[in-house]
């Protein structure tokens, strides 16, 4: 186990060009704090708690022996990696984005315990964001512009203060899974919202906070509130309102998936959804029915 002396100063490595080294199993650098600064890529191992980088050339690649937090270093309070082949950053631990991350090309970040995006940061690409964690604890926004994927078996949305959404919880969950993966998004009490679970993403149990009082998990951007084109699906513990005039509260997307199985839908309010000849709690389209 490395040993700091603590409140060492951060490390602050900056070269026009880039900063690289054989791969092996020992880190390259090992400090409390880090700031990378290059003008071309990054190829290392590093023992650190505290990183921020701002890279160009033409990738990113840095493997942490330990927890990683993304953080402000010298200066540096968010975190740009402008390499055109993307950037790939791991942790072996709980991998924390406490400050802006974003990469120009694809950004791929995996943590063996945890991904955890802190309130009101934003993780973006400008091509394909990807987690590869077990867990992920989602208070803040991720944008993938070309989209969004991940393995998580565990999502949990810890508020809607900070911009993280549901949609992104499901792209960061498992695709693909099986019945028995147990694949759970847990969505704290707040507002959120319009979400659809796409085909990729069958058996999935989504659980917001209750539909009472004081604990309540509300959808109520769009129409319809909820969309659900995977098998397996659970929805379960929420509050469907027409505050954007709702006249739909769960759409089963036969025309997506036909003929849907194993839809369940538990503990969800549509009282507060709107009222009318055209209002539906639930509705299908075509080759829908089995639920």
């Amino acid at each position: 186990m490395r040993s700091i002396p603590p409140r060492s100063p951060p490390w602050i490595l900056e070269t026009g060009g880039s900063l690289s080294a054989s791969t092996g199993s020992s880190p390259h650098i090992t400090v409390e704090s880090l700031a990378l600064r290059t003008g071309a890529g990054i190829g290392i191992a590093t023992a650190v708690d505290n990183l921020a980088s701002n890279t160009g050339g033409t990738f990113v690649v840095l493997n942490n022996q330990g927890d990683l937090t993304i953080t402000a270093v010298d200066g540096l309070t968010a975190s740009t990696n402008g390499s055109s082949l993307g950037s790939g950053i791991s942790a072996l631990g709980v991998l924390t984005f406490a400050a802006d991350t974003s990469s120009t090309a694809s950004g791929s970040y995996l943590a063996t315990t945890s991904i955890d995006v802190a309130n009101g940061v934003t993780v973006s690409s400008g091509i394909l964001l990807a987690f590869e964690a077990p867990t992920v604890n989602l208070d803040g926004d991720l944008i993938g512009t070309n989209g969004i994927s991940g393995s998580a078996t565990t999502v949990n949305v810890l508020s809607d203060t900070g911009g993280a959404e549901v949609q992104d919880a499901i792209y960061v969950a498992r695709a693909g899974a099986l019945a028995g993966d147990n694949v759970t998004i847990d969505i704290a009490a707040g507002t959120y919202a319009s979400f659809v679970v796409p085909f990729s993403h069958p058996n999935p149990t989504i659980i917001g906070a209750g539909n009472d009082a004081g604990s309540i998990t509300t959808i109520e951007t769009g129409s319809p509130a909820i969309t659900i084109a995977a098998n397996g699906t659970t929805i379960q513990d929420m509050l469907l309102t027409s505050g954007a005039g709702i006249d739909i509260g769960i759409l089963l997307d036969g025309a997506t998936t036909p003929f849907l199985t194993g839809i369940n839908i538990v503990n969800v309010d549509f009282t507060a959804s709107a009222s009318g000849s055209s209002a539906r709690a639930i509705s299908a389209t075509a080759a829908a029915a089995s639920t």
